[in-house]
């Protein structure tokens, strides 16, 4: 339905393509943060902030404050596809009860939490003078930490799509995302499986004199696993990920990506990617920074197509609370 929307909004069959997703169209799993474009998206076994309510959402349980971010990128620099997101992220640190002199004082816990929670809003807006269509997702998230330490998350994402210009491109969905990581002593490892369990109903309607039925689909399933290296007092991280969609993990793709903390206040970001989707087999580069000042950290990555599509940027801000 997206693929259709846009070639109706653009006159032209130039598909809408995740930035880091092996699937194109409708509800495409794209970037929610310039560090997750910066580093190709292999994130699953990094991600530790509010974006981790659509990357894994296992890693809200790295978070020791609230946090609030918001992300905007012009895909391809056409002008024609932007995708918003904003997100907010809670550690549930819970407290304790101890005797202080002659009464009890309530203590909250320090860091880490065993329970954290996760809201999120996405929304893709694709326009060409009056005519626009617009997919949005609002995901609800929950995270919870084993005893073994083992962190393990769940996002329901409710979708909506609509269009001025195809009556048949107006829907509704929902769509469940599981995610989980582990630390070993150096190493992080993440998993993530998008739309394991996921609905679609599209609107009947007429599209250029034919009627079109009422259809109902499930979303293309994901799976995500990544390895990091995270060394404590080490200003480097890498990390390494494999993504496989669709029946019989028909599509899969693999990337690597470096962070580098030179300074107190600046990260750099680089990665390649191994990708294989409609558009064929190539390799990305992509490659970003960002820039913490106290509570906030400001985030920039930037994505090349490899194809006659334009560039990626994404640009990102997180405030912590």
């Amino acid at each position: 339905m997206l693929l259709a929307a846009l070639g109706a909004l653009v006159g032209t069959s130039l598909p809408l393509r995740a930035a880091n997703s092996p699937v194109t169209g409708a509800y495409p799993q794209l970037d929610t943060s310039a560090r997750g474009t910066a580093l190709g998206g292999d994130v699953v076994a990094l991600t530790s902030g509010s974006d981790a309510v659509y990357w894994n959402p296992a890693g809200l349980l790295s978070l020791e404050h609230k946090e609030i971010s918001f992300s905007y990128s012009d895909l391809f620099g056409l002008g024609l596809v932007k995708h918003t997101v904003a997100q907010f992220g809670w550690p549930h640190l819970g407290h304790k009860f101890e005797w202080q002199g002659d009464h009890i004082q309530k203590v909250n816990l320090p860091p880490p939490a065993n329970l954290a929670f996760g809201l999120g809003w996405s929304a893709v807006t694709a326009g060409l003078d009056s005519r626009n269509y617009v997919e949005t997702q609002l995901a609800l998230s929950f995270a919870w930490r084993m005893a073994s330490g083992t962190q393990f998350g769940l996002t329901y994402r409710l979708l909506k799509a609509q269009s001025s210009a195809d009556s048949t491109a107006d829907g509704t969905g929902s769509a469940l995302d599981f995610g989980m990581q582990r630390r070993l002593g150096d190493f992080r490892i993440g998993l993530a499986a998008a739309n394991l369990t996921s609905s679609t109903n599209w609107k009947k309607g007429r599209l250029q004199g034919v009627e079109i039925p009422e259809e109902s689909d499930p979303l293309a399933q994901r799976w995500s696993a990544g390895l990091a290296w995270v060394p404590k007092h080490h200003p480097i991280a890498a990390t390494f990920q494999g993504d496989w969609a669709g029946g019989g993990f028909a599509r899969v793709q693999y990337g690597a990506g470096l962070e580098w903390n030179p300074a107190k206040v600046l990260i750099l970001r680089v990665a390649c990617r191994d990708r294989q989707d409609v558009l064929g087999s190539r390799t990305e580069m992509s490659g970003g920074l960002g820039f913490r000042v106290k509570e906030w950290q400001f985030d920039y990555g930037w994505q090349d197509s490899a194809r006659d599509l334009g560039a990626t940027q994404r640009w990102s801000a997180a405030v912590n609370f």
